[in-house]
């Protein structure tokens, strides 16, 4: 079974789908399944996806493509078709609404295609630009969905958005994935944690709840300045700071840092660049709580890679993390800034053994339930059956 996966980003800046693929493909390389990653892109960055995985260079091809209007245009794909129907069973797609999907509609019929929306059909992501998706729906969008043999929900909610949609075909639950080295634990973390805070300016004495993750309107950074607004007194003595990290979308960083200005917040709440690597490494094992106050969330690859790392983890209703509570490793509350206010304030009283004792849970939740190498082994029994080698996983479902 020879799998190609075609994603609309990957390399080291690539955000929550390059991070997706990234794991999956090492996964998958490391379970000895015959996979292949195309990503429009250079090669720089085809050398950072396998410096990052350790996937040899033949198995990542970065496709040469032009920006028109802002629009990534692969033009390294056309002539492929042929290719990919002799070489591969199957393709998996990873994102939607760019010209990826002109080529992955092509070849549906003679390849087997499944695809990953990644939460880009959940409902508020859809009012985003929305004349513009409309348009690419009409033009080539919607024949490639419905061509599709099957399509991958990161969670239930997720799956909810895609029947929304109109889409009627099976739809795979299986989650994103975290890599194992993740639960390990760094070595000399009082010392990472110590040279992260020197690097950034950090107060050395304190605890910081860290967001890590695109600065973008949807994460609800606005309802967390909010909050620290209405917690000045408490983060103040508490020895609190709130660290904001992430690359800007839409000029959101430029917002936030005239509204932390504003508040004159700018002792408590500190906003970095984005990190990555072991920088990004270094911020969780600094962290002593994980926040994530997003308006829209189809999974959050932030929640387990935080749970991973032992923290425990403060999100939304608008999320699919119900879990956190059910599982004593977070919390999950209404998206108000009172609701959040009222929930930092406990979490600030908490001691930092019962805050580790949160983080150990979430460490099991994640063990159990979303290392990559399950994830992996759950679609190669999707692929087997979408291809006609084996039984209907009990993932799936028709409704």
């Amino acid at each position: 079974m020879k799998i190609l996966h075609l994603a609309n980003t990957a390399g080291q800046q690539s955000g929550g789908i390059g991070e997706v693929v990234h794991g999956l493909i090492k996964a998958q390389r490391q379970a000895e399944i015959d996979a292949t990653l195309w990503f429009p892109g250079t090669p720089a960055m085809a050398a950072e996806v396998c410096a990052a995985t350790g996937v040899e260079a033949k198995r990542v091809c970065a496709i040469p493509h032009v920006r028109i209007f802002n629009h990534v245009v692969p033009y390294g794909l056309l002539g492929r078709s042929t290719e990919v129907r002799s070489q591969y069973d199957l393709l998996h797609q990873h994102g939607i609404w760019v010209p990826n999907s002109i080529f992955v509609a092509g070849v549906a019929g003679r390849v087997k295609t499944i695809i990953s929306p990644h939460g880009l059909l959940e409902p508020d992501r859809l009012q985003i630009a929305r004349s513009k998706k409309r348009l690419i729906a009409h033009l080539y969008e919607n024949r490639n969905l419905r061509r599709a043999s099957c399509l991958v929900a990161c969670s239930e909610q997720e799956a909810v958005g895609i029947r929304l949609y109109g889409l009627r075909q099976p739809i795979a639950v299986i989650p994103n994935g975290v890599a194992d080295e993740l639960l390990l634990p760094m070595a000399g973390k009082a010392q990472q944690a110590k040279a992260f805070k020197q690097q950034h300016g950090l107060p050395e004495v304190g605890r910081i709840l860290l967001f890590l993750s695109r600065l973008h309107p949807l994460k609800g950074l606005d309802l967390l300045i909010d909050a620290a607004a209405e917690l000045r007194r408490e983060l103040t003595e508490q020895k609190w700071t709130i660290v904001i990290a992430g690359p800007s979308e839409l000029g959101h960083r430029e917002h936030l840092a005239a509204k932390i200005a504003a508040l004159d917040l700018a002792a408590l709440v500190r906003l970095l660049p984005a990190l990555y690597g072991p920088e990004k490494a270094m911020a969780y094992q600094a962290a002593d709580c994980f926040v994530l106050p997003s308006a829209n969330e189809n999974f959050g690859i932030v929640v387990i890679e935080a749970l991973a790392c032992g923290l425990p983890v403060l999100t939304t209703k608008q999320t699919p993390w119900q879990q956190l509570e059910e599982r004593e490793c977070g919390f999950w509350i209404e998206r108000t800034v009172p609701a959040l206010s009222a929930k930092l304030r406990e979490i600030m009283q908490l001691s930092p053994s019962t805050l580790h004792a949160m983080g150990a849970r979430g460490q099991a939740l994640v063990t159990e339930q979303f290392l990559w190498s399950s994830v992996a082994a759950k679609l190669q029994e999707l692929y087997a059956w979408t291809l006609g080698n084996g039984p209907c996983p009990d993932f799936v479902s028709f409704d």
